[in-house]
């Protein structure tokens, strides 16, 4: 699965909106309670709940 950009707002610890981009590699680093987890968190639950706009290409090459 592919991930082109993210927005997250008003999850967890992000109250205010955070823009994520695709690159070649992304890691997410910080220290302790930074929202490394909660990132993840946000993807699973866009993925799981089927309410947000997500779109998957046939062939598996990229999801908006």
């Amino acid at each position: 699965m592919r991930i082109r950009n993210l927005s997250i707002q008003n999850f967890k610890c992000f109250e205010e909106r955070i823009d994520l981009e695709e690159g070649k590699l992304t890691l997410l680093t910080g220290a302790n309670s930074s929202g490394k987890s909660s990132i993840i968190y946000s993807i699973l639950g866009a993925i799981q709940s089927g309410e947000f706009p997500l779109h998957f290409s046939t062939n598996g090459k990229y999801v908006d």
